[in-house]
């Protein structure tokens, strides 16, 4: 996810890792992770990392629950 310059990074990234915890199939341990990945022209770079024990069912399903969490929660900061 990209967020603004001037973000609270701490803030995006609790709301990342609350949009993690709250997503199933997404493991507890190891626990979820927000990285920073890059500083674009535009934006911080973040990005969520977590694990699933069932990658053979599919990772899609879990990647747009995690992004509907994510701007979900975003949308509540602003």
């Amino acid at each position: 996810m990209g967020v603004a310059y001037g973000s609270d990074l701490e803030k995006a990234s609790e709301l990342m890792l609350a949009a993690a915890a709250a997503t199933l199939r997404v493991l507890k341990h190891p626990e979820p992770a927000c990285l920073v990945t890059g500083c674009g022209d535009n934006a911080i770079n973040l990005e969520a990392r977590v694990w699933i024990n069932d990658p053979q069912n599919g990772i899609a399903s879990v990647k747009s629950d995690l992004f509907r969490g994510i701007l979900q929660r975003f949308r509540t900061m602003a």
